[in-house]
C-alpha cells in the first residue's frame, strides 16, 4: 500500500485522541502564500516558486500543497483556466521544500556535502481535463473555505502527518491559509478528501508519472459535495 495512504488511515485513527473538549478549529489558520512570502526574503518560499512554478502561473485559479511527513514529499495540485477550458494539475517532488532551502547537515569528515539545487529536482507531473461545472465548484468552495482564515486554533504539529496549505488569487484580492493533521475537524477532513482525490500517490524516489497512480477523479464530485455540505453547516463566521 503506498505510504502517503497509510499516514492517512493512521492519522483518521489518531484523530479521536488528538481532539480535545471544546476545540473549535475547523478553519484553517493564516499563512503568507508563496508569492507574499518571497517578497520578505523567505527561502522557503523562493523554492516553492522554483519547484512548483507552473503553480503561480496567471492562468491559476486555485491550489493545494499537501506536504507529508515523515516521506518528506510533496504534491501541488491547481486549477488552471484557458479559455472557458479547465485542467486539473498536480506536481509531485520526491523530496520536501525544506531539503532545498537550508543548508545540509555535514559530516565531520569526509567531503563537503553540497546545497541541493531546486532547479534540477525531478518534478512527476500529471494533468487531466475537468469540467467547467466541477472546475467552478471546487474553486467556489476552496475561496469558503478560505474566507473562514482565522487565528484561533487546537491544531497540533507532529514529526508526521500531513500539512495542508490552500492559497489562490482573484479579483477580490489574495488568500492562503494552512492546517496540520485536519482529519480531527469535519470541514477540513472534507477538505482533505477532495485533495486526496485530485494528487497523484507516487512511491517515495519516483521520478515518472508511471511509477504514480495518477487520479482518476471518480470519487471528486461525492466529496465535492460532501465539502460543500460541510461548509454550509459550519457555524464559523
Amino acid at each position: 500500500m503506498n505510504k502517503l495512504v497509510l499516514i492517512f488511515a493512521a492519522a483518521l485513527c489518531a484523530s479521536a485522541s488528538n481532539a480535545g473538549p471544546g476545540v473549535i478549529a475547523d478553519h484553517l489558520e493564516p499563512v503568507m502564500s508563496a508569492t507574499q512570502a518571497a517578497a520578505t526574503g523567505n527561502r522557503e518560499a523562493d523554492v516553492e516558486l522554483t519547484l512548483f512554478k507552473e503553480a503561480f502561473g496567471s492562468n491559476v485559479r486555485a491550489r493545494a500543497r499537501l506536504y507529508v511527513l515523515p516521506g518528506g514529499y510533496e504534491n501541488m495540485m491547481f486549477i488552471t483556466e484557458n479559455d472557458g477550458e479547465f485542467r486539473l494539475v498536480d506536481l509531485f517532488v520526491a523530496r520536501g521544500i525544506d531539503w532545498y532551502a537550508y543548508p545540509p547537515i555535514q559530516r565531520l569528515s569526509g567531503p563537503a556535502i553540497p546545497q541541493p539545487d531546486a532547479h534540477k529536482a525531478n518534478v512527476v507531473r500529471s494533468e487531466t481535463a475537468i469540467s467547467p461545472d466541477l472546475a467552478k465548484a471546487i474553486i467556489s468552495d476552496w475561496k469558503r473555505l478560505l474566507l473562514k482564515t482565522r487565528y484561533e486554533t487546537g491544531h497540533r504539529i507532529g514529526m508526521d502527518g500531513i500539512r495542508l496549505v490552500l492559497s489562490m488569487e482573484d479579483e477580490t484580492g489574495a488568500y492562503a491559509g494552512e492546517a496540520w493533521d485536519p482529519y480531527e475537524f469535519p470541514t477540513l477532513a472534507a477538505m482533505s478528501a477532495v485533495a486526496q482525490d485530485m494528487i497523484m500517490y507516487c512511491e517515495v524516489g519516483a521520478t515518472t508519472t508511471g511509477e504514480c497512480v495518477v487520479p482518476d477523479l471518480k470519487l471528486l464530485p461525492h466529496d465535492l459535495e460532501e465539502l460543500t455540505k460541510e461548509l454550509d453547516a459550519s457555524k464559523l463566521p
